[in-house]
């Protein structure tokens, strides 16, 4: 059995690092112990006002930003999470 570690983070529409202690959003599963060779497959769901920017290994590598992703159990798995607040514009009218 190998653990699923997961960091949740979250960014302005910008870029900049916000509190992700706020509702930004959830991670199903997120946390357990898994099989190795099983595939886990994670659900991200943005809170209102933001949206699934990307996944992200620890290692740096990249993975396309579905809500639903399948990740092989091959040993100890870390991902972070990032969700991105989605911008506000206001509309003017002369």
């Amino acid at each position: 059995m190998f653990p699923l570690n997961l960091t949740i983070t979250a960014v302005d529409g910008e870029g900049v690092p916000i509190d992700p202690n706020g509702p930004v959003g959830t991670v199903d599963p997120n946390s357990g112990s898994f099989r190795e060779f099983s595939v886990l497959e994670l659900t991200a769901e943005a809170a209102e006002g933001f949206r699934l920017k990307q996944w992200l290994m620890t290692d740096g590598t990249t993975i396309d930003p579905d809500p639903t992703i399948a990740v092989p159990v091959l040993g100890p798995i870390s991902l972070i999470v990032i969700f991105e607040q989605v911008p506000m514009y206001e509309l003017r009218t002369a």
